[in-house]
Protein backbone atom coordinates (compact mmCIF):
# COMPACT_ATOMS: atom_id res chain seq x y z
CA UNK A 1 0.00 0.00 0.00
CA UNK A 2 1.05 3.34 -0.98
CA UNK A 3 0.80 6.33 0.97
CA UNK A 4 0.74 10.04 -0.69
CA UNK A 5 2.98 12.34 0.64
CA UNK A 6 1.41 15.43 2.71
CA UNK A 7 1.88 18.62 1.56
CA UNK A 8 3.86 21.08 4.36
CA UNK A 9 2.11 23.70 5.09
CA UNK A 10 4.58 26.30 6.03
CA UNK A 11 3.36 28.04 9.57
CA UNK A 12 0.92 30.67 9.31
CA UNK A 13 1.89 33.09 12.46
CA UNK A 14 -0.63 35.14 14.50
CA UNK A 15 1.22 38.29 14.04
CA UNK A 16 -1.69 40.66 14.97
CA UNK A 17 -1.65 38.77 18.26
CA UNK A 18 1.79 38.76 18.89
CA UNK A 19 1.31 42.14 18.56
CA UNK A 20 -1.23 43.02 20.50
CA UNK A 21 0.73 41.33 23.37
CA UNK A 22 3.56 43.60 23.22
CA UNK A 23 1.22 46.82 23.06
CA UNK A 24 -0.22 45.52 26.33
CA UNK A 25 2.51 44.43 27.33
CA UNK A 26 2.01 40.99 28.26
CA UNK A 27 3.29 37.62 28.50
CA UNK A 28 1.94 34.65 26.97
CA UNK A 29 2.13 33.09 30.40
CA UNK A 30 -0.14 35.81 31.41
CA UNK A 31 -2.63 35.22 28.73
CA UNK A 32 -2.82 31.69 28.96
CA UNK A 33 -2.93 31.74 33.00
CA UNK A 34 -6.25 34.43 32.17
CA UNK A 35 -8.07 33.05 29.62
CA UNK A 36 -7.19 29.17 30.60
CA UNK A 37 -5.52 28.28 27.65
CA UNK A 38 -2.35 26.43 27.49
CA UNK A 39 0.72 27.94 27.37
CA UNK A 40 2.25 25.26 24.80
CA UNK A 41 -1.26 25.69 23.00
CA UNK A 42 -1.18 29.54 23.05
CA UNK A 43 2.70 29.45 22.16
CA UNK A 44 1.64 27.52 18.72
CA UNK A 45 -1.11 29.48 17.73
CA UNK A 46 1.39 32.74 18.35
CA UNK A 47 4.04 31.02 15.93
CA UNK A 48 1.51 28.89 13.28
CA UNK A 49 2.58 25.74 14.12
CA UNK A 50 -0.32 23.80 11.58
CA UNK A 51 -2.60 24.00 14.98
CA UNK A 52 -6.11 24.93 14.10
CA UNK A 53 -7.47 27.95 16.05
CA UNK A 54 -10.82 27.34 17.05
CA UNK A 55 -13.61 30.45 16.61
CA UNK A 56 -14.42 29.97 20.41
CA UNK A 57 -10.45 30.87 20.90
CA UNK A 58 -10.58 33.32 18.39
CA UNK A 59 -13.49 35.09 20.08
CA UNK A 60 -11.91 34.36 23.52
CA UNK A 61 -8.09 35.84 22.63
CA UNK A 62 -10.04 38.64 21.13
CA UNK A 63 -12.41 39.46 23.69
CA UNK A 64 -9.69 39.54 26.52
CA UNK A 65 -7.49 41.92 24.49
CA UNK A 66 -9.91 43.92 23.20
CA UNK A 67 -9.28 43.30 19.72
CA UNK A 68 -11.62 42.29 16.84
CA UNK A 69 -10.61 38.44 15.95
CA UNK A 70 -9.49 39.93 12.33
CA UNK A 71 -7.12 42.06 13.88
CA UNK A 72 -5.81 39.70 15.56
CA UNK A 73 -5.79 36.70 13.32
CA UNK A 74 -6.40 38.20 9.80
CA UNK A 75 -8.90 37.86 7.13
CA UNK A 76 -9.68 34.63 7.30
CA UNK A 77 -10.29 34.67 3.63
CA UNK A 78 -7.24 36.29 2.10
CA UNK A 79 -8.06 34.79 -1.31
CA UNK A 80 -11.21 36.28 -1.59
CA UNK A 81 -9.91 39.24 -0.85
CA UNK A 82 -7.06 39.48 -2.82
CA UNK A 83 -9.83 38.09 -5.87
CA UNK A 84 -11.69 41.50 -4.97
CA UNK A 85 -9.02 44.03 -4.75
CA UNK A 86 -7.93 42.86 -8.07
CA UNK A 87 -11.10 43.10 -9.38
CA UNK A 88 -11.76 46.58 -8.12
CA UNK A 89 -8.72 47.84 -9.37
CA UNK A 90 -8.88 46.09 -12.80
CA UNK A 91 -5.53 44.84 -12.24
CA UNK A 92 -4.45 41.54 -14.09
CA UNK A 93 -2.80 38.92 -11.60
Amino acid sequence: MTTTPQKHRPPRPAVGLKIALLERKLTQRQVAFDTRLGEVRLSNIIRGHGVPVTVAEQRLLAKYLRRTRKQLFGDPRPARRVAALVAERGVVA
